[in-house]
């Protein structure tokens, strides 16, 4: 293996070894024994290989127990680098933990399942407006929240009085680009094949009434329903198993819609808000960086700002950019999202929020506690303490490779393979 990291993530060797069995190998007369070897992969790997790669394999080890012992006598477990790798370890067990726990449970739940199961029963046509505003997926209208509200009522006044029908009103007022032209007409859609607020909403809806407005990230939307159609399904018993694949696989909202309320449910039981005042201001001044710079930037870019007025609340104290931004760099892929609309950056800043009390009320539940958990974080230390000081050494010495140090540690420490588990 030419990656040194890899190696050392997989052929990760611990200390603490109380096994009375005979050593693996030794290391300047101390042992180590197969327990430690065995952990993860290698429980299962090591035994299938050839001897040849038992040798590598028992090399390696070897060597991360040298370089481990290094870096815990520099006090590496300390080093920030380390700290912020195990950080981000706990809160993906914690997030992981509770999306297994409760998001995934209740969407995978018997309940939702036979729902599920009915609402493939049948498909729905309806015709369709979408009111936009600034706030708005995908929008370039400077309308205001309240200005689109107001829009969206008028029309259902008009439609409802007869001054309009719902088609000739889609043509006229609808932000929907594709479907404007076609008065609205989405069709007969299946469950799963439209946004989940507009799901649900048309599959309980009566038909040839105007229902609306109602809100999702794309603005606000008014339906009418003109008729539906059966979608004939196997028995439950034989739909459930790929109910659960449509389900896994994000091809029917149930998920989407339960991580949503759980969302919905952090924010208020810690009384989470968000200042869209702040975040208009500082979309503003990223917009005028973006002109300066004519390239896009992403929310780390904003930690080269200024920025005084608190972003959000949490139980009435104040959370300022500052916190967003550290809270952002526990997930890549939140620091690197670019800052395309006022949508984009309060979506982003709702997402750190939500990880982060996803991440509270998991330990709060104990989810994250243990023996086991313990066990696996000192895992992840330990390995980021071996990637740590072997990046130091390589780039310590121009020209030294991982396979001339590797030689180095080897040959300056006495290192014993017990031949058994080499060739058993």
């Amino acid at each position: 293996m030419k990656n040194p990291l890899i190696k050392s993530f997989i052929l990760l060797l611990l200390f603490s070894c109380t096994s009375k069995k005979e050593p693996v190998l030794t290391i300047n007369d101390d042992p180590v024994y197969e327990d430690a070897l065995y952990r993860n992969t290698l429980r299962d790997s090591f035994k299938k290989m050839p001897p040849n790669e038992r040798e590598m394999a028992l090399k390696q080890c070897a060597i991360n127990e040298i370089l481990l012992n290094e870096g815990l006598e520099k006090e590496l477990q300390n080093h920030s680098y380390v700290q912020r790798k195990t950080l981000i370890k706990k809160h993906q067990i914690a997030i992981d933990s509770l999306f297994n726990k409760v998001i995934w449970k209740k969407s995978l739940s018997d309940s939702v399942l036979r729902d599920t199961y009915h609402k493939l029963e049948k498909i729905v046509g309806m015709r369709h407006i979408l009111i936009s505003h600034q706030w708005a997926h995908k929008t370039k209208t400077r309308r205001t929240k309240t200005e689109a509200l107001s829009i969206a009522n008028n029309i259902v006044s008009k439609i409802e009085s007869g001054e309009l029908d719902f088609e000739k009103a889609a043509r006229f007022y609808s932000d929907d680009p594709l479907m404007k032209v076609e008065g609205g007409d989405l069709g007969f859609v299946y469950w799963g094949n439209m946004l989940p607020e507009v799901l649900y909403q048309a599959w309980n809806a009566p038909p040839r009434k105007t229902i609306g407005p109602f809100e999702s990230g794309f603005g606000y939307h008014l339906i009418r329903v003109y008729g539906t159609k059966s979608a004939p399904q196997p028995a439950f018993d034989e739909a459930k198993k790929s109910i659960i694949h449509l389900i896994r696989s994000g091809k029917t909202p149930e998920f989407e819609v339960q991580k949503n309320k759980t969302e919905q449910a952090l924010v208020k039981k810690y009384n989470f808000t968000f200042s869209e005042e702040a975040i208009d201001s500082l979309f503003q001044i990223s917009q005028n960086i973006k002109m300066e710079l004519k390239k896009n930037i992403s929310i780390s870019y904003l930690k080269n700002i200024s920025f005084d007025p608190p972003i959000g609340f949490e139980n009435g104290t104040p959370k300022l950019l500052s916190w967003f931004l550290n809270e952002a760099k526990l997930v890549k892929e939140l620091s690197g999202t670019p800052v395309y609309s006022r949508f984009t950056l309060l979506k982003t800043f709702q997402d750190i929020a939500y990880r982060y009390l996803g991440v509270k009320e998991a330990i709060n539940r104990g989810y994250v506690s243990g023996e086991i958990l313990d066990q696996e974080l000192r895992q992840i230390e330990q390995t980021e303490v071996i990637n740590l000081i072997l990046s130091q050494k390589l780039k310590s010495e121009k020209g030294l490779t991982f396979d001339i140090l590797s030689n180095r540690i080897l040959t300056s420490n006495e290192v014993w393979l017990n031949p058994k588990y080499i060739t058993p």
